[in-house]
């Protein structure tokens, strides 16, 4: 058939379909459907370019045939990957009113998941077609772009579609993150997520969306016990405790803040404190996990999870294993000071959370009263553990006074000062007599909490140059060549997009001096 024979017929088609000469039900939709047939350039340019046009325009009318409508979206998606890229611009402007008007819930995740992938486009009136019908889509069906964007930040399989997810979940939030589905959704995501910078950048979104807002809401306290949850579920398992495993490492090193952050929304820590008593300090008792970073880190999470706000009914299985701990530590102290030969050096930054966990799970259960004389070798470590930190804190303190010109050192100084005022107040009150122990716990402040830790008075904060920001080249104008290969159920991509802007510092000028002037207000020359 001819190319003008191609024109010709189609253009009778769309009469029939539309009805104009009288035609059928039948007749109309079967009109329809050898119109998408020229969704392939290979028959006829011209006609290709009708059904373009058409194939949107009579939609309506066909919408609720769920087989013929879900033809029309795929030749739609064929107009996507079109090499003009006119053709592409506006069969991508065209996707979101036909899937709306579609019944077929498939169909929705399908354009949902095609419009996250040519988000991938390297040509700007492409690009700003897509992140418009994006846009649009995801207002109308926010669940489906929350469960769809979810999808693509777990998935490691696929870098390009991940970081342009992880980009939307981030700055999206506020028009699609304020749903129970969204918050479900990114827990089920954190969950399969490896790289922890990628969880490091989700988990604020996440927290800040309603749903997990906690307090006194049970529906946001459940939310959030299953997200805290899900994060310990990541942490290594015992065979993981080795100096050698640096990611067990440095997850467990990443986890105290976020713990504190959801944990003080009232979420149960009951799941932490099982992963302590049960793999994590069986560990360090048995010298299977060393490393100094890694064993603090444990023990103020031991100290965050007892000191929540709703009181774990596991706490006593915890509090065995930190008498161990501290009977460990503290009997280590008492056998370096009788060797005279020995030169130890306290770790104060592991006896302040050790200490401070063991004196507060005590407090609050009622099932192990606060008491030392119950455990024949604990009383004498801790007061090996206090007599350190008797005779470290003075020097201590004129370590502060005398770095106070450095503010580096000084910031050192003043935390571990910290740490060893803590480690003596807890264990002070650990040792007085019944009779003498204060109704309420001393005042700690934690040395590890944020801006626990203040500035000296007679140093001033220095200033930070702010760095600028320079715009990338813009991308090619033209296009027509530039298509993304669309994988129709989220597979593996060819393009990566381009590298963010690079942050350049701008050093400012000094400004040029007024000239002076003399009386009269003339200038001197």
């Amino acid at each position: 058939m001819a190319e003008f024979d191609h024109v010709e017929n189609i253009y009778k088609l769309y009469d029939v379909a539309k009805g104009i000469n009288g035609s059928s039900a039948e007749e109309a939709l079967q009109a329809y459907s050898e119109i998408l047939a020229y969704s392939k350039p290979t028959l006829s340019k011209n006609a290709h370019i009708l059904a373009k046009s058409f194939i949107p325009d009579l939609f309506s009318s066909f919408a609720r045939e769920k087989s013929v409508a879900s033809k029309a979206i795929e030749s739609m998606i064929d107009f996507c990957e079109d090499e003009d890229v006119k053709i592409r611009t506006e069969a991508i402007r065209k996707l979101p009113d036909m899937v709306l008007m579609s019944t077929s819930d498939s169909d929705k995740d399908l354009v949902m998941d095609i419009l996250i992938q040519l988000l991938q486009s390297q040509t700007p009136a492409e690009l700003q077609a897509v992140q418009s019908s994006f846009d649009k889509l995801s207002t109308a069906l926010p669940e489906i772009a929350s469960k769809q964007l979810w999808a693509f930040a777990a998935s490691a399989d696929e870098p390009a579609l991940q970081s342009i997810a992880v980009n939307i979940l981030i700055s999206t939030v506020k028009s699609i993150g304020n749903s129970l589905a969204y918050a479900k959704d990114g827990i089920k995501s954190i969950i399969s997520i490896n790289d922890k910078n990628i969880i490091n950048k989700l988990l604020p979104s996440l927290l800040s969306v309603a749903a997990m807002k906690g307090g006194d809401d049970p529906a946001g306290t459940a939310l959030l016990t299953e997200l805290l949850d899900a994060l310990v579920a990541r942490a290594p398992v015992q065979s993981a405790h080795t100096n050698s495993n640096q990611e067990a490492l440095d997850f467990i090193a990443f986890l105290p803040k976020w713990v504190v952050n959801i944990l003080n929304r009232n979420a149960s820590s009951s799941s932490l404190i099982t992963y302590l008593a049960s793999i994590a300090f069986p560990a360090i008792l048995s010298n299977k996990l060393t490393n100094e970073r890694e064993v603090t880190h444990l023990l103020r999470l031991a100290v965050e999870s007892c000191a929540s706000g709703p009181q774990s009914p596991e706490i006593p299985i915890l509090i065995p294993k930190l008498k161990d701990l501290a009977i460990k530590y503290g009997s280590t102290l008492r056998e370096e000071a009788l060797d005279s030969d020995s030169s130890s050096k306290v770790s104060w930054p592991i006896l302040e959370p050790l200490t401070i966990a063991l004196y507060i799970s005590m407090r609050r259960c009622p099932t192990y009263p606060l008491s030392t004389e119950n455990s024949l070798e604990l009383t004498p470590a801790l007061r090996s553990i206090c007599y350190e930190a008797q005779l470290a804190l003075p020097n201590l303190r004129k370590e502060v006074v005398r770095l106070t010109a450095d503010i580096d050192a000084w910031m050192t100084a003043e935390k571990t000062r910290l740490q060893c005022n803590n480690v003596l107040e807890v264990t002070r009150e650990m040792l007085k007599l019944a009779t003498l122990r204060s109704a309420t716990p001393p005042t700690i402040k934690f040395s590890w909490r944020p801006n626990s830790i203040g500035r000296p008075v007679s140093k001033p904060r220095p200033k930070r140059a702010v760095p600028i920001p320079i715009a990338a080249e813009p991308a090619s104008v033209s296009g027509e060549h530039r298509t993304v290969r669309l994988k129709r159920r989220s597979s593996a991509l060819e393009s990566v997009p381009k590298n963010p802007p690079i942050l350049k510092h701008v050093e400012k000028k000094p400004r040029a001096e007024p000239a002076k002037r003399g009386r009269g207000g003339r200038k001197k020359r």
